[in-house]
């Protein structure tokens, strides 16, 4: 469990360091925020993802 959880931070980091994300024309703003055991955004949130040089 410990190494799976390691595997996904690891993987979000690579992520995050190797793309840049920004909102698209089809993004929401204000998200609409739907409840429940997780709180998460209703219709999804679209973004653009470009790789960083």
């Amino acid at each position: 469990m410990r190494l799976a959880l390691l595997e996904a931070k690891m993987a979000l980091v690579f992520m995050l360091q190797s793309f840049s994300f920004s909102p698209c024309d089809k993004t929401e703003i204000p998200v609409e925020i739907e409840l429940g055991a997780v709180i998460r955004a209703k219709n999804g949130i679209p973004l653009k993802v470009n790789k960083r040089q």
